[in-house]
C-alpha cells in the first residue's frame, strides 16, 4: 500500500470518528431541549358538591393518572386532581341534570414524549363520596390503576383500566359492579352486589368474597382468574384461551349447568336441569373449573 492511501485511509477514519462524536452530541443537547421544553407541570384543583343528594351519576376518564376512590370526611363530594401541560381537562357540571362529568383529552403532538418524562409526584385523582352514597360512578383511566374501598352505591360503581390494575375492598353496589382491566391485574374482596361483570384480557383476576344477587359475570382472554367463595344465582363464566378456576359457595344440585367447551376443557360437577340457578361456561382452547363446597 502507497503512502498516500494510508495518509487517506488515516484522514477517512478521522472524519468518520468526529462526525460520530458531532452527531452524538448533537442528539444528546436536541433530546435535552426537548426534554426540558416539554418538562410537566401540574397544578392542583380541587371541586366540592355539598348539594350530593342530587348529583345521580359521577363520570371520570383520565390518561396517565391513578384513580381512587374512597369515603369523605364530611359526607360530601370531593374532586381532588392535577392539570397539566399535555393536555385538556374539561368538567362538566349540571346539578339539575344530576351529573359531574371530567374527562381528560391528551394532544397529539405530546403522546410520543410521555415515555421520556418521569413523574415526580403523586398525581392521583382522588374522589369522596358519601359512604352511602345515592348515585352511580363511572370512573376509568389508560395507563393508571383504580382503587375503592368501602363505598356503598345505591345503583353503579364501575371502573376500568386498558394499562393499569383495578382493586376493590368492602364495597358494596346495590344494582352493579364492574372491574375491567386490559393489561392489568384485578383484585376484589368483600364486595356485595345486584350483579357483577369482571374481565381482565391479560392480566390476573384474583377474587375472594364476592356475593352477587343475580348474575355474576367473569371474562378473560389470555388471563387467569382464580375466584374464591362466590355466590350468585346465575354464573357465566368465559375465556378464550386463558384460564378460570372457580369455587361456589353452595350445592351444584342448585344449578342447571350449560357448557360450552369447543377446543378447550371445562370441569363441572353435575346440576340439576330444574334448579333455579345457572352456571354458564364457555372456552375456546382454554380452561375452566368450577367446584362447589357447602360450607
Amino acid at each position: 500500500m502507497s503512502k498516500y492511501k494510508k495518509i487517506l485511509i488515516i484522514v477517512l477514519v478521522v472524519i468518520g470518528v468526529l462526525s460520530l462524536i458531532y452527531g452524538i452530541m448533537f442528539i444528546t443537547v436536541n433530546f435535552d431541549k426537548a426534554h426540558k421544553t416539554f418538562k410537566t407541570v401540574y397544578t392542583e384543583k380541587e371541586y366540592e358538591l355539598p348539594e350530593d343528594d342530587k348529583l345521580q351519576l359521577i363520570f371520570i376518564k383520565v390518561y396517565s393518572n391513578d384513580i381512587n376512590v374512597k369515603v369523605s370526611e364530611d359526607n360530601k363530594i370531593h374532586l381532588r386532581y392535577y392539570e397539566d401541560n399535555f393536555g385538556k381537562y374539561e368538567l362538566y357540571d349540571d346539578i339539575e341534570d344530576g351529573v359531574l362529568q371530567l374527562d381528560y383529552t391528551l394532544e397529539k403532538k405530546t403522546k410520543s414524549k410521555l415515555n421520556f418524562l418521569k413523574i415526580d409526584r403523586d398525581t392521583s385523582l382522588i374522589l369522596s363520596v358519601p359512604s352511602e352514597y345515592k348515585g352511580a360512578v363511572n370512573v376509568s383511566t389508560t395507563d393508571g390503576s383504580v382503587t375503592a374501598n368501602g363505598i356503598k352505591m345505591a345503583t353503579l360503581l364501575s371502573m376500568s383500566s386498558v394499562n393499569g390494575g383495578i382493586t376493590a375492598d368492602d364495597v358494596i353496589t346495590i344494582s352493579k359492579f364492574g372491574a375491567v382491566a386490559g393489561k392489568g391485574d384485578v383484585n376484589c374482596t368483600n364486595i356485595m352486589s345486584g350483579n357483577a361483570y369482571i374481565k381482565s384480557e391479560s392480566g390476573t383476576t384474583q377474587l375472594d368474597k364476592f356475593e352477587v344477587a343475580d348474575k355474576l359475570q367473569m371474562e378473560s382472554v389470555t388471563g387467569k382468574i382464580n375466584a374464591l367463595n362466590l355466590k350468585a344465582n346465575y354464573f357465566d363464566l368465559k375465556t378464550v384461551s386463558g384460564t378460570i378456576d372457580a369455587y361456589v359457595l353452595g350445592s351444584s344440585n342448585d344449578y342447571f349447568m350449560k357448557t360450552t367447551p369447543n377446543k378447550g376443557k371445562i370441569t363441572v360437577p353435575e346440576g340439576t336441569r330444574t334448579a333455579m340457578g345457572t352456571l354458564k361456561t364457555e372456552t375456546e382452547t382454554g380452561n375452566i373449573s368450577v367446584v362447589f363446597s357447602e360450607k
